[in-house]
């Protein structure tokens, strides 16, 4: 709890910090009036394209628990999907889908090792099609589009190849052999039974190359969700931006707010879009008025899930 509690405090400060700085860029008068005169039929649509985009989150999953044998419908798992990005929306750890989707199917007779392997292969597999879409799409926009965004590719091609060829390593078989016999030199004490459990369960996914391919392929496509409810939020807002633009810098900044250094991404995911549609000509009040949209967006979602969850409790 102590480690739990200093490490949001170092959030808590991050945030204010962050905030601090974003309050005197921005006229709050032109931004309230953007956001009083926003297009309610494009947030509906942007609202829709977001719901799909969970959807498609917890299909996936679906494949890799399918590996595990462990059988769940579609619907079932985008509510798992939803109460689990209320609790993660909404709790200043950031953790709760994981955790829920975790729980939730332990309360329900599964292996709480083989749920949580497959919610670890999800993250690595997940953050892999992020930065390998995120460097193709700004490599296109680059090339062919405007090519002072070239300058931008090194780091993404850094933040890709790194993880990418360290996995692929450590996924070799001799490597994995000399691992397991490192376990087998420790003591089995509860903590090292459960990190050797975990690590043999992520290695059974090597078993399903073909269903990793499809999880990995899906990830990829799904990718471009972001950009695409990010744009029409733009477009409700009355900027008018080309979409390639979004398509260069939208993967590459979602990368970043990954990145658990604040509250919920407070004040750090607006700084985000301050500093990187700044790059493609927009001021730090239409930037920070964007931000604002897709984090309410992100909350009528996540009031979705609460509204699942109260009805399970109300039905129990």
């Amino acid at each position: 709890m102590a480690k739990i509690n200093k490490k949001f405090i170092i959030q808590l400060l991050i945030t204010i910090a962050v905030i601090a700085i974003i309050i005197p860029l921005v006229e709050w008068k032109q931004s309230y009036n953007m956001m009083m005169s926003i297009n309610l039929t494009l947030f509906g649509v942007m609202l829709v394209i977001m719901m799909l985009d969970r959807w498609l989150m917890a299909f996936k999953w679906l494949i890799l628990l399918r590996i595990k044998d462990i059988h769940l419908t579609s619907l079932y798992g985008l509510k798992l999907y939803l109460i689990g990005g209320f609790w993660g929306e909404f709790l200043p750890t950031g953790m709760g889908v994981d955790v829920y989707r975790v729980i939730a199917l332990k309360s329900n007779g599964h292996s709480m090792k083989e749920t949580t392997s497959s919610v670890v292969v999800e993250r690595l597999l997940g953050f892999f099609a992020t930065t390998t879409f995120a460097f193709i799409a700004l490599s296109y926009v680059a090339f062919f589009f405007d090519d002072s965004l070239k300058q931008y590719l090194y780091p993404i091609f850094y933040i890709l190849v790194i993880p990418v060829f360290l996995s692929l390593f450590l996924m070799r078989f001799p490597v994995t052999f000399h691992i397991s016999r490192l376990f087998n030199r420790y003591k089995d004490t509860t903590v090292i039974k459960k990190i050797k459990s975990l690590y043999n369960a992520i290695m059974d996914f090597k078993s399903a190359p073909g269903k990793l391919w499809t999880f990995y392929f899906l990830s990829f496509i799904q990718q471009a969700s972001p950009t695409v409810f990010i744009y029409v939020g733009a477009l409700a807002l009355g900027l008018e931006v080309h979409f390639l633009y979004f398509l260069a810098i939208v993967p590459a900044m979602l990368i970043l707010q990954r990145l658990p250094i604040s509250v919920q991404g407070i004040g750090v995911d607006e700084g985000l879009f301050i500093l990187f549609f700044a790059m493609i000509g927009l001021s730090t009040t239409e930037a920070f008025s964007l931000a604002l949209v897709y984090r309410l967006g992100r909350w009528v979602i996540a009031l979705s899930g609460g509204a699942l969850h109260l009805a399970e409790k109300i039905k129990a």
